[in-house]
């Protein structure tokens, strides 16, 4: 427990006794700060007993701006719906001495009523445990219901104010600016709910993920045209809020909006212990937390909720008998991905390159829609700023235009088709080298990013309290995902809890994104101090675990057959003569969990890995299964000796190398491995057994294959032989194209029909991805397709 700082104890009016008073704070923080809870002793207002308070506390060294509009955001919620979310009661500077928070320098604070959640959320109206008034639908409904306060006049003329004349009608905006995620909202007002969508949103959005990620002119064009042209025709200030057929209508009026609301952000709970609001506290109902708020249109709220889900028809039904849907009625799903977009392109901003294709594609489908005045910016636009003079749409414009002349004879061909994917069960090793090198990893260091991951997978499973099989999924999918996206782009941690949670899926041992988050962050603790997985902190963490869910999921071609070797393991102890609980089956089990650390179970059968396992832990021990090391019993299994070579030296790489980091490589000296490799190198050699089967080098292609570098050599006459100089050989190979101008292009890229690749991010820009398990259709399409796209070439001799 750490002291309360002064400056919060003065700013809560609280007794300034040390002892009466104290603070938990967790070091994780919610994403952007440190968050804690203040717990105070205070005299009673009816006796002379103390009542506790309890306060739930951010803090942050440059959180100045973040906090005033949380501070509003909240208060502009409960106002409205009192006990719909915690009010906040103070924010301010940390400005003394004490005031330093665990080692932390100065910076800002705010403190809310503190939230007692109870882990459950109201996103379906079908919950007997409830009444309708503390439902998630019926609360939100009221506020968007409930009209939204008249701006502040400004002083002079506010940063935050476009008003001019001060005539105290609501508009679109908020007085402060706020925060989505860590991207920050100026939230100046708007008459018009179409510009301050277009100009406040869109645009403001689009200049900060060109600040992160760098300019992207097709990005910038999609935006603008959306700006220009879809915006008007779907909110412009006389259609929006108007019937089609009969022209009644009033318009929109801005309501208060969570602006951030996710099914992250709302839970079930209540307020508890802040001594502010009795008629509020101990009521367990339906609440949100984290806004980021803003006067709004009601269907603003709906474009995240979307994006993310969680939130039934049920609840939707119960929302929509409160808050019909506004008119156009027809265009309502237009308009709720419309307002999904801006989530998009700004966790594009925030997170990369994942969340582009969604926002082009969202783009590009609104873009196919008529529109409104033939393409005309001002259209339906009444509001005091006019839209930036498009280019690029009338450029399209053109384009569009029946062609004249000689090119009306031309045949045109049919919309380019979807990109395809076909689903991998195996990656071999020259593949593996290649995506290497197209994601542009540094060699030295691949095996420490993927054996961490690994490592923190193993130690979070255990901590869970997950199956082997689970394990054996996540990592399979790590290694699949780090394949494709570079390790600079995202943490290993965060890669390899996506991995983890999508494989408790697969495997049906399901785990929320929070308590893997949850199960990480206690390891570092002792269980004094272990928090639950309710705990406010893991918000923001948990959210980016959801989101790289679907990146996993894409990264593997959705290909959910999973191989485990521990079960075939067993068996093969059993046909050997013997039990899994001798020392040899303990051993060959450990073995292949540190398997896992390789990249041989992208690469090999459930036969070979086992096979592997067995026969190295029979060498460890010395235990003489001369059935096992000469290779008795792989045609069962249909497993060749080269495999299983190849398995062997991948695992003794690993033990040579990296053997602290693993479960049996401590336990056995650095010679004992060594003495197994150098008879392994030899057979490798007799037998001429490829380092790596199924290897394809492109860039030798004109060696005799009897000519090529064994197992274990680099050649007959090499002098290191016996030190695995193949993978060195093949890491080279990926160094040298990784520091080349121009990467190579990622083998496992889906491809169009006619060939094609896209570039790194380009996934959805010109067609659909689909993922196919059946590789014989797939074929059939592209050669049934390319046809489309072959150019007839007629020579004509003139005279």
């Amino acid at each position: 427990m750490a002291p309360v700082p002064l400056s919060i104890l003065r700013a809560l009016s609280l007794p300034l006794d040390p002892s009466k008073t104290n603070l938990s704070v967790s070091g994780l923080g919610s994403g952007f700060s440190k968050t804690g809870r203040i717990r105070a002793r205070v005299p009673g207002q009816h006796d002379a007993s103390e009542e506790e308070r309890q306060y739930f506390i951010k803090i942050s060294p440059d959180g100045k701006e973040m906090f005033q509009g949380e501070f509003a955001s909240l208060n502009a919620i409960a106002d409205i719906v009192p006990g719909f979310c915690p009010r906040a009661l103070a924010w301010g500077t940390l400005s003394e001495e004490e005031d330093s928070v665990d080692g932390g320098n100065q910076g800002y604070f705010l403190v809310t009523e503190f939230l007692d959640l109870t882990g459950g959320s109201s996103r379906s109206s079908r919950n007997t445990n409830k009444t309708k008034e503390t439902s998630l639908a019926y609360r939100l409904g009221k506020l968007h219901s409930t009209p939204a306060p008249p701006p502040p006049p400004p002083p002079g003329l506010s940063e935050n104010s476009d008003s001019k004349d001060g005539d105290g009608k609501p508009q679109f905006g908020f007085p402060v600016p706020t925060y989505c995620g860590d991207s920050r909202q100026q939230n100046r007002f708007y008459p018009s709910w179409a510009d301050f969508y277009a100009f406040g949103r869109l645009r403001m959005i689009l200049s900060e993920a060109e600040d992160r990620q760098g300019p992207d002119k097709h990005l910038k064009d999609l935006v603008s045209q959306t700006a220009d042209f879809v915006v008007p025709r779907l909110l412009g200030d006389k259609h929006l809020g108007y019937n089609k057929k009969t022209g009644q209508g009033n318009g929109v009026v801005p309501v208060v909006v969570h602006g951030d609301l996710w099914s992250g952000n709302a839970s079930r709970g209540r307020i508890v212990g802040s001594g502010n609001s009795k008629d509020e506290e101990g009521v367990v109902a339906d609440v949100i937390y984290d806004p980021s708020a803003c006067y709004a249109h009601s269907e603003y709220e709906l474009g995240i909720m979307r994006m993310f889900g969680g939130f039934n028809r049920s609840f939707f039904n119960e929302y929509h008998s409160i808050v019909p849907k506004t008119e156009p009625v027809d265009e309502y799903e237009d308009r709720v991905k419309l307002y999904e977009l801006y989530h998009h392109l700004n966790h594009y901003a925030i997170f990369g390159s994942g969340y582009k294709g969604g926002a082009v594609d969202i783009m590009v489908q609104l873009l196919k829609k008529p529109r409104k005045g033939h393409g005309n910016p001002n259209a339906a636009r009444n509001g005091p700023h006019p839209p930036h003079p498009p280019s690029q749409p009338r450029a399209a414009e053109q384009q569009q235009q029946p062609p004249t002349g000689p090119r009306a004879m031309q045949v045109i061909p049919t919309p380019h088709p979807s990109f395809i994917q076909v689903a991998k069960p195996y990656v071999f090793e020259h593949t593996i080298q290649e995506c290497l090198a197209a994601t542009g990893v540094d060699p030295q260091r691949e095996d420490n990013v993927r054996i961490s991951g690994v490592t923190w997978i193993d130690n979070v499973r255990k901590a869970l309290r997950l199956p082997v099989r689970t394990y054996n999924t996540a990592c399979v999918y790590y290694h699949k995902f780090r394949l494709v996206h570079p390790d600079s782009q995202y943490n290993h941690m965060d890669a390899a809890a996506a991995a983890l949670f999508t494989a408790c899926k697969i495997e049906d041992t399901l785990k929320k994104s929070r308590d893997i988050v949850c199960a990480a962050y206690n390891l570092k603790l002792p269980p004094s101090e272990q928090v639950s997985p309710d705990d406010a902190i893991f918000d923001q963490h948990s959210r980016g675990v959801i989101i790289l869910e679907r990146l996993m999921l894409e990264a593997s071609g959705f290909d959910f057959r999973n191989r485990h070797p521990q079960k075939l393991l067993v068996k093969l102890l059993k046909q050997f003569g013997m039990k899994k609980d001798d020392e040899v089956g303990i051993v060959a089990y450990c073995i292949s969990l540190d398997l896992y650390r390789t990249f041989a179970p992208l690469k090999q059968t459930t036969g070979t890995m086992a096979f592997a396992c067995l026969e190295l832990a029979s060498r460890l021990l010395d235990a003489g299964l001369e059935d096992v090391e000469a290779g008795r019993g792989y045609a069962n299994w249909k497993v060749g000796r080269a495999e299983v070579m190849e398995t062997l030296l991948d695992l003794l790489d690993l033990y040579t190398n990296h053997r602290s980091s693993t479960v049996v490589g401590p336990e056995y000296p650095l010679e004992a491995f060594l003495a197994i490799r150098i008879p392994l190198n030899k057979q490798a050699e007799d037998e001429r057994l490829p380092r790596f089967t199924n290897w394809r080098d492109t860039k030798h292609t004109d060696v005799p294959s009897h000519d090529r570098p064994v197992n274990g050599t680099a050649g007959r006459h090499n002098k290191g032989k016996g030190k695995g100089k193949g993978r060195e050989i093949a890491m080279e190979h990926a160094a040298a194209a990784a520091s080349s101008n121009v990467p190579p292009p990622n083998p496992l890229t889906p491809i169009s029909a006619n060939g094609e690749k896209p570039g790194s991010g380009d996934r959805g820009r010109d067609g659909t991805v689909r993922f196919m398990l059946d590789i014989e259709r797939a074929e059939t399409e592209k050669k049934i397709v390319s046809s489309y796209f072959k150019d007839d070439i007629e020579e004509v001799v003139e005279e």
